[in-house]
């Protein structure tokens, strides 16, 4: 199998020239993914680094001033990458905005196959230099502008629905590119293309301009005062009758333990300070576990069952699929986020075994519900008979999981406002195929 490329240049352009010095860069970059991956960018040292290429770890200095410089060529050079992937050439840039975004999606599957995952570098953006995550923060600028741009197009040719919203599309386009190597390999049962294919067929069929627009206010509303096919409201947790105070100040613990992990990692983080929080000696900590690993469980299982049992609640598997599908979609995306979100989705490789099959399990659990209701849709013909069940699922997962981390409620879009646009664009993109996408292109 040919080597992978990677992503990353020198800090202020300080690695040296010559073929030799470009290898042994790459191997540095690729040894500091895999260390911050494992460790934690916090807990992270040179040293590690260093050995793991057979370095001295002052020969590191030959190639950057500091820890934080490795941390930026990683993260810059993803996204340097990601913006390559807006070049067109002549003849797709005066395309119309569905061959337009075909081949932007194409382009970005072929650089996400061939470039080398970065692991957790992501989780790890909080960690640059205001000045470095200034620059990378410019890079996210010009991909979502380029996005947005087709979207805008799409919708003043006719193409796209008026009442997409361009940057809440660009958000879920990106949550579905940038969740690929989440679930999908280069050597799994689809090729990054074909995985490709799949994404623009989602976002072309479920951003196309319908035929017809029904007004809102004209629907007729059922005797319960609701139109038909409004999200229905999600059942609400019953509040436990008593909490005792250790119940409270678990969840205290709890959350003191979730800021922590966030603000040092995992395994820079104390139990020193996680008690200092909330007003603890560190010795007390131990009358409510035995171990910092074992906070770290209990915020993933206790996240992963809420979210279980709201989508168990609100999802009837006797319904029609398209209000199983909007059920889910108002359990799934809780907005605004549960304060311990960022943990449970990336700290997972921090558990013990037996911990993290459990975590396992339960994502499995959540998965499969999410997986039953496109099953549901495609069995009663909601949703098209030649839809992949296992990318409808990790399409629709990515980007419900996704909204948690641009969704504010200062935005443009409320939360019930935006769970409705997430069902129209999915019963949609699901669906089967209705008129050519760029068939209502009005002309000039």
């Amino acid at each position: 199998m040919a080597r992978r490329a990677h992503v990353g240049g020198g800090p202020s352009g300080r690695v040296p020239r010559g073929l030799a010095n470009e290898a042994r860069w790459a191997e540095i970059l690729e040894a500091a993914a895999t260390v911050f991956d494992e460790k934690g960018y916090k807990a992270a040292t040179l040293h590690e680094v260093a050995a793991s290429v057979g370095l001295l770890p002052g020969s590191l200095y030959y190639y950057i001033r500091s820890k934080e410089d490795l941390l930026f060529a990683l993260v810059e050079g993803a996204h340097a990458q990601g913006v390559a992937a807006t070049a067109e050439d002549e003849v797709t840039a005066a395309a119309e905005a569905p061959e337009r975004l075909r081949s932007f999606v194409q382009r970005w599957m072929v650089v996400l196959e061939a470039t080398a995952p970065l692991g957790a570098v992501e989780s790890n953006m909080a960690f640059l230099a205001d000045e470095h995550r200034r620059r990378v923060h410019e890079r996210r600028r010009h991909l979502h502008a380029f996005v947005r741009g087709i979207v805008a197009q799409g919708i003043a040719e006719g193409a796209f629905d008026p009442a997409a919203h361009p940057g809440v599309v660009t958000n879920s386009l990106f949550a579905v590119l940038t969740g690929t190597r989440t679930w999908a390999s280069p050597d799994g049962r689809l090729t990054y293309a074909e995985i490709g294919d799949w994404y623009v067929r989602l976002h072309v069929r479920g951003l196309a301009r319908p035929a017809r627009r029904r007004a809102a206010a004209a629907a007729p509303r059922t005797a319960g005062g609701a139109r038909p096919g409004a999200l229905p409201a999600v059942p609400q947790a019953t509040a436990a009758t008593t909490s005792t105070p250790h119940d409270v100040r678990w969840e205290e613990i709890l959350d003191a333990a979730a800021e922590e992990f966030r603000v040092a990692g995992f395994k820079a983080a104390r139990l020193h300070d996680i008690a200092a929080r909330v007003g603890l000696l560190t010795g007390s900590l131990y009358h409510y576990l035995s171990s910092k690993e074992e906070l770290l469980h209990a915020l993933m299982r206790d996240a992963h069952q809420q979210a279980i049992d709201r989508v168990v609640d609100a999802v009837v598997p006797e319904a029609p699929a398209d209000q199983q599908l909007a059920a889910l979609i108002r359990a799934w995306a809780v907005l605004p986020p549960p304060p311990r979100h960022d943990i449970v989705e990336r700290d997972v490789r921090f558990l013990t075994p037996p911990h993290r099959r459990a975590i396992e399990e339960l994502r499995l659990r959540l998965h499969e519900l999410a997986r039953g209701v496109v099953v549901a849709g495609i069995a009663d013909g909601t949703f098209a008979s030649d839809l992949d069940p296992g990318v409808a699922t990790c399409s629709l997962t990515s980007i419900l999981n996704g909204t948690r981390t641009w969704w504010r409620p200062s935005g443009q879009l409320s939360a019930g406002e935006l769970h409705e646009w997430y069902a129209t664009f999915f019963r949609r993109g699901f669906g089967p195929a209705g008129p050519r996408a760029g068939a209502g292109r009005r002309e000039g």
